[in-house]
């Protein structure tokens, strides 16, 4: 077994306690903010489905995607509330950039869904632009029948696949 000098010991024991006491005394000063400094504004996290980046908080994004009917790019009443309540959130949030992505189901030829979740996307483009979203901050991609969001060719998993997918970014640079 190993001993210890007891000069040591007491050494040690003496910085210790010397350390701990002042680390118990010691009090930072707080940092104080001029009266006329306004508090930073609360930050929420991007919504789930989105790709990431912070937005000021305010009006909610919408986080499920917007369902279309077979075979049309109309959108349904859901579609437009959700849309809606997005254009509100664009409204609130001038440094988010949105990005539609139209999806299918995998009914039809390649090209033929691609062209239709092409429509799908611009068709909620469209609609956010007529709320009064500026057209720089809106863009549509089709990725037509390749990423489905339910795998399976059953009526139930077509239906989600029939759907418009939000990508919310900050503006960067």
């Amino acid at each position: 077994m190993l001993k210890i000098a007891p000069k040591v010991a007491a050494l040690s024991l003496g910085l210790a306690a010397a350390l701990s006491l002042a680390c118990a005394t010691t009090e930072k000063p707080k940092a104080k903010l001029a009266p006329s400094t306004p508090p930073a504004p609360a930050v929420a996290k991007a919504p789930a489905g989105s790709n990431g980046g912070s937005v000021s908080a305010g009006p909610s994004a919408p986080t499920l995607p917007i369902y279309f009917d077979f075979d049309s790019d109309q959108l349904t009443k859901e579609s437009q509330q959700s849309l809606t309540q997005m254009a509100a959130f664009l409204a609130a949030n001038p440094a988010a950039l949105l990005t539609i992505e139209g999806h299918c189901d995998e009914t039809g030829s390649s090209d033929y869904n691609l062209a239709l979740g092409d429509r799908r996307a611009r068709s909620a483009v469209e609609y956010l632009e007529a709320l009064g979203v500026a057209t720089g901050r809106l863009k549509s991609i089709s990725f037509g029948e390749e990423r489905p969001a339910v795998a399976g060719g059953d009526d139930a998993a077509n239906q989600q696949n029939r759907r418009g997918q939000y990508d919310l970014r900050p503006i960067t640079g």
